[in-house]
């Protein structure tokens, strides 16, 4: 039997080497928790990369109570964050035996830096290993060194989108070339991603952290984008400063570094307008990176007496930075919402605390019981914004799990009515999956069943009725592309013919083709559609969609000549949005803040968990 292979954390490189173990056919399980493990227990992972998109069955295992239950793995890949490693590999313990090789996939100065190296400044770096916990936890003949060379980002749960074609680095500690590293290298090549065993990993370490620690504190500070970090002229001399002086500093301890500074620019400029996993974590109310990215070097400078002043203040602008943004945002995250769960208050996340809090009756599955609460808040949403249409319309969700079911709103009750618990199940064949008192709408599984059945992407789908949304729908140029919103969605919806009420499932599959792989389509006559891979994905598609029509109808009812944007300025602006945070992160903080209204009881009533 093949050695039995363990990725702990389902984030953006967890993802990526799980996926690409799976691909080789490794006997591979990745270890996570909440949406994500969901996502990818239900569908499978998912890895777009250049011409690439495509899903793969991993096993999964619950970071909570799964865990105590797996056996030692023979070998561990750690992919968290530098500062989470204490965490992570007191959780991992189970999985850890005398005989497991560890592997920590993490940037800047790892805890192992000084393992086996004698000499004055030898020893735990406290930056990075406070007290030198880690430094003790772990034998250093169990660790496998290893260099990340890839960016990435978790575009929705359970799908991760790499920049560019990355590689990775292995290296034993004592620079021996090591069976169990040239196996574990060749399973890596096997599923695509390059991977080479480095007789000194530590110079590797430092290559790699001239990258990071110009870049990743950087990009929190300005907000920039690898691309406008190279190239903007302010912006690059710091980069190039910040650079020398991190070469310096391995200089004085006998580093080789195998590339000048803009040899290692021209290697970032290949990742174009990629956000830093530091700026990821910044957007996202996460900690950051900076113990082992920068308080670590400056550490090790102040022992060897070399001047760091650039990286100093980069450093401290950023942590500053991180500050101001935990003053600004904590407070409406933690106390707005009353069914946050105080214990969990100092960490939970926005959208996720809004769908805590109440226990699944007795039948439903937890997993589906946080789609229906989640579905539910969602219609009050819908309610409060003005979209429905008496007791017509629908949104469904699909709810996790191998069987392809999903949850319809009771045909006969209004929006604000709608609750977890009345939720209706169905299957593709638009009948009940459990016994229910409550009748489907015909022409809500015949829009959201075609959907559903030829689009795995689509776990989410919304169709509303709105006037705005009918008017664009019976105007024959359709969707005007020449304002701001408009000009975001240009190529980016479809469009259907009207073929009388959607009753008829011979409809199902033209509706469908129309559809394409697009996530948004104005059906001609009579309204607007949107799917995503997720409930605040698709409905924020639908809230851009919306907001085009809107201010199309008040354009248009105004006299005078109309601005007509070129074709030029549209695609950028398309462009712009796809770059930009406008994603599924913003989704969620999006819809989040609608939550709170509702749970607040501003606008609408708030036992939709029920």
């Amino acid at each position: 039997m093949s050695q039995r292979i363990v990725v702990f954390g389902a984030g953006a490189i967890g993802g990526v080497v799980a996926w690409r173990l799976a691909r080789a056919g490794a006997n591979v399980s990745l270890v996570g928790r909440g949406a994500a493990l969901a996502a990818i227990g239900a569908q499978g992972l998912r890895l777009s990369v250049g011409e690439l998109d495509e899903r793969l069955k991993v096993p999964v295992v619950d970071l909570g109570a799964g865990l105590g239950r797996e056996p030692p793995c023979e070998v561990l890949l750690l992919a968290v964050k530098a500062q989470d490693l204490p965490g992570a590999l007191a959780a991992a313990a189970p999985l850890i035996s005398p005989h497991t090789t560890v592997v920590p996939l993490v940037n800047g100065l790892p805890w192992w830096l000084f393992h086996g190296v004698k000499g004055p400044h030898a020893g735990p770096i406290e930056g990075v290993d406070p007290g030198g916990r880690l430094w003790q936890s772990l034998p250093a003949c169990q660790v496998l060194g290893a260099v990340v060379h890839l960016g990435a980002e978790v575009v929705a749960p359970g799908w991760i989108r790499q920049a560019g074609d990355g590689r990775l680095t292995l290296g034993e500690l004592d620079g021996s070339l090591s069976p169990r590293a040239t196996a574990l290298a060749a399973l890596l090549e096997a599923g695509g991603l390059p991977t080479q065993v480095h007789p000194s990993i530590r110079d590797e370490v430092w290559s790699k952290l001239v990258g990071n620690g110009s870049s990743n504190p950087l990009s929190v500070v300005s907000g920039a984008t690898l691309d406008r970090l190279f190239a903007e002229p302010g912006l690059r001399a710091l980069v190039e400063t910040v650079m020398l002086e991190i070469m310096a500093l391995g200089a004085g301890l006998g580093v080789r570094f195998p590339m000048d500074v803009q040899a290692r620019i021209a290697v970032g400029q290949r990742l174009g307008a990629f956000r830093t996993s530091m700026l990821q974590d910044f957007d996202l109310g996460r900690p950051l990176e900076l113990g082992a990215i920068a308080d670590a070097p400056l550490e090790l400078a102040e022992r060897l007496r070399v001047p760091m002043p650039t990286t100093r203040l980069v450093r401290d602008l950023a942590r500053a930075a991180e500050c101001s943004r935990d003053l600004r945002w904590r407070p409406p995250t933690l106390t707005r919402s009353p069914m946050t769960p105080p214990a969990e208050a100092a960490t939970a996340d926005a959208y996720d605390a809004c769908n805590a809090g109440v226990a699944p009756p007795a039948g439903i599955p937890q997993d589906e019981w946080a789609r229906r609460i989640e579905l539910a808040g969602l219609y009050r949403v819908v309610h409060r914004l003005g979209w429905c249409d008496l007791i017509f319309n629908h949104i469904t969700a699909r709810v996790p799990g191998p069987a392809r079911h999903f949850l319809i709103n009771p045909f006969g009750l209004r929006y604000d009515e709608v609750t977890a618990s009345n939720l209706v199940l169905i299957d593709l064949d638009g009948r009940p999956a459990r016994p229910t008192p409550w009748p489907v709408n015909a022409a809500g599984f015949v829009v959201h069943g075609a959907v559903h059945r030829h689009r795995d992407d689509a776990h989410v789908v919304l169709h509303t009725h709105t006037r705005e949304g009918m008017a664009v729908a019976c105007k024959a140029e359709g969707l005007s592309h020449d304002s701001f919103y408009g000009a975001m969605l240009t190529d980016e919806v479809a469009y259907h013919p009207f073929e009388g009420v959607s009753v008829h499932e011979g409809e199902m599959e033209r509706l469908a083709a129309s559809l394409g792989q697009r996530h948004m389509m104005i059906l001609r006559n009579h309204g607007l559609l949107t799917c995503g891979p997720d409930v605040p994905t698709g409905f924020f598609a639908m809230w851009l969609l919306q907001r085009a029509c809107e201010t199309q109808c008040d354009a248009q009812a105004l006299t005078g000549p109309p601005e007509i944007l070129s074709a030029t300025v549209r695609e950028r602006t398309r462009q712009d949005r796809k770059r930009s945070r406008i994603d599924p992160r913003v989704a969620r903080t999006v819809l989040a803040a609608l939550r709170r209204e509702v749970d607040a009881g501003l606008t609408v009533t708030t036992d939709y968990r029920r």
